[in-house]
């Protein structure tokens, strides 16, 4: 251990001079664009498109409708183009009213002045000593077919509410990842990551992290046909010179199955990691590209073949359908434009066609007289693509392994000690070092979420080790400078600042890690007693995010008494349910004698360490 803690000082301080030592004063970095030249990469097949062109002008699916009126009005009720919208009160589900047991939360969805309202409390409703969140929602995420989740915009940033509808269950509940004895409230982030799979194009406002601009809402024409200004161009000239480009617009059904599927796994492959090439984002995805020249997908060996809410394209890939065929693929049995997507039979006939293109009626396992084969009509997918459970309680989808269940998906977890990530595409075109850059970093990707502390740890040792042998290699970007930064962050803040203020510099750094950057600044200024310049980089940090502990940090390096008490408000206001902020803030309306609100606050901290003594 002592030698590897000595490789990574000298390794990180080798990198330090090669860097320089940094400045203290936050400033912006420029665009971020692709630094990865995607010619070379990935890639297993060509591009269907020019890498080499100049970005094309997305315009947007109304000004496509002009021409394509009769895709757009088939499209137009699919759940793709209901992906997200705006909440119409006329629209939403009745007025309700739930007890969470598991964090003693109550929750209420009302109307009221026009706005559909989402409130969070704990303690008596109409008591002063009662801890409240209470705001309006703005957008609605989800068909409804499923579940309809929703976000509220707070100073200019957008978070997900604690309430979601299950379409399931006719009835309100908390949102996924909410069932907690200590939910996140009205904290959660809704960033670019989160929403890329519902809106065709959305840009962060000033590089930060969730204040986002949407420019359209719903999956719309361009996040499958790639970008229309030069196709709309050259079809409203009056020339006609159009007809000598065949690559104006990509037209999903004429690539080939892995560019096909590549427009689909934007948003139905989610493994255990997804690591984005730098200067690459969910963004800057282009219909007609491999999806392996934008990202890599990791699946975890100790994981399983269990029902996901995103896993479709991996359960499809496991199919003998799939698998013994050349010509199977997602648009085999989805009409993307919706032309019989809201009727079952419908549907039912349209699959069991596709199905008997390959199958005789006979090849079904069960007699003709069966009740069950009756009684569902012949449906090839209830028996084969079944309506099942998946991670999500409440959320039951189609099945996409093609089989015949539950017998063929019988599988055994593994131990959770026998932990490896392995891409789940092909990546012997991909450069040896993009690949173990991606591959550190999905093991700090994956650590978090293991339960086993001793895997934790070492996945966060083996992905920091291999950081730092691209250090070594001198092939380095934002993200690893920000993710070796935080590896040595706490134990040693004056060597973390430069690398940290490094990554905040590059224009490539994803926006999370810029954030994380701009946290790791400014604690380790203040660390080294550095309070001028840690409160700069505080102000910058509570511009890109909505998160009470920066707002906490914040109230650390703030030096006047106003912006003190204003800071470890605001820090309160953001999660009311933390007793640590609530206990603060008490102390610090003590130490100014407003005692009245002191007191107020206090009775809100007995309330929270009554529904949970352990809380410290």
């Amino acid at each position: 251990m002592f030698w590897r803690t000595v490789l990574a000082a000298a390794l990180v301080g080798s990198l330090i001079t090669l860097i320089g030592c940094g400045q203290t004063t936050p400033e912006s970095p420029a665009p971020s664009k692709p630094t990865l030249a995607t010619t070379e990469a990935s890639v297993v097949e060509k591009p269907n498109v020019d890498e080499t062109a100049a970005p094309l002008g997305y315009i947007g699916s109304e000004r496509c409708q002009h021409c394509h009126t009769r895709q757009a009005q088939a499209f137009e009720n699919t759940a793709h183009q209901q992906a997200i919208a705006a909440v119409d009160t006329s629209l939403e589900p009745p007025d309700g009213e739930f007890f969470h047991a598991k964090s003693g939360r109550k929750y209420r969805v009302y109307r009221r002045d026009g706005e559909l309202r989402h409130r969070e409390w704990l303690g008596s409703d109409d008591d002063s000593a009662a801890i409240v969140a209470d705001y309006p929602v703005k957008y609605c995420v989800g068909s409804g077919h499923h579940s309809r989740t929703y976000l509220a915009e707070i100073d200019g940033f957008l978070v997900e509410s604690p309430i979601t509808w299950y379409a399931s269950r006719q009835a309100w509940g908390v949102s996924p990842g909410y069932d907690l004895t200590h939910p996140a409230s009205f904290e959660r982030a809704a960033d670019l990551g989160c929403l890329n799979c519902h809106v065709s194009q959305a840009e962060a406002i000033d590089n930060s992290y969730h204040r986002i601009n949407f420019l359209e809402l719903g999956i719309g024409c361009e996040r499958c046909h790639g970008p229309g200004d030069h196709h709309a161009r050259l079809h409203e000239s009056p020339k006609g010179d159009h007809l000598a480009n065949s690559q104006e617009i990509i037209h999903p059904a004429k690539l080939s199955r892995t560019l096909t599927e590549a427009i689909c796994s934007q948003c139905h492959l989610r493994g255990d990691a997804t690591v984005f090439h730098p200067g690459e984002s969910p963004a800057t995805y282009r219909p007609g590209r491999p999806l392996n020249s934008v990202r890599i997908d990791y699946r975890a060996t100790n994981g399983s073949h269990d029902m996901t809410v995103v896993g479709h394209m991996e359960q499809m890939w496991l199919s003998r359908c799939y698998t013994q065929s050349t010509e199977l693929t997602c648009i085999s049995c989805h009409e993307v434009h919706g032309s019989t997507s809201h009727d079952p039979e419908a549907v039912r006939q349209h699959s069991r066609s596709q199905c008997l293109s390959c199958h005789s009626s006979s090849a079904c396992g069960l007699p003709m007289e069966d009740s069950q084969r009756l009684k569902h009509q012949n449906d090839c997918l209830f028996c084969h693509m079944p309506q099942t459970e998946t991670d999500i309680p409440h959320l039951a989808f189609t099945h996409h392994r093609i089989a015949v269940h539950p017998a063929e998906l019988r599988t055994t977890r593994p131990d959770a000690s026998d932990f490896r990530l392995e891409p789940i595409a092909d990546l012997s075109n991909i450069p040896t070092v993009w690949q173990d850059r991606a591959y550190g970093l999905a093991l700090l990707e994956c650590a978090p979420k293991q339960k086993d502390p001793k895997l934790r740890q070492a996945l966060i040792s083996e992905g920091q080790s291999v950081l730092l042998g691209l250090i070594q290699r001198q092939s380095v970007d934002g993200d690893v400078l920000s993710n070796v930064a935080q590896g040595i962050w706490r134990q040693n803040p004056a060597q973390s600042l430069p690398l940290a203020e490094e990554a905040f510099r590059r224009p490539e750094t994803g926006a999370g890690q810029r954030a994380n950057a701009a946290l790791m600044i400014t604690d380790s200024l203040l660390t080294l007693h550095r309070q001028q310049a840690a409160q700069q980089w505080a102000t910058q940090l509570t511009q890109m995010r909505r998160h009470s502990s920066d707002w906490a940090l914040r109230a650390e390096t703030e030096s006047q008494p106003d912006a003190t008490m204003a800071a470890w408000k605001q820090a309160v206001s953001i999660q009311p349910f933390r007793p640590d902020l609530q206990r603060r803030l008490m102390e610090e309306l003590q130490a100014r004698r407003l005692l009245s609100d002191a007191d107020r606050v206090e009775k809100q901290l007995q309330t929270l360490l009554k529904s949970d003594p352990a809380v410290p």
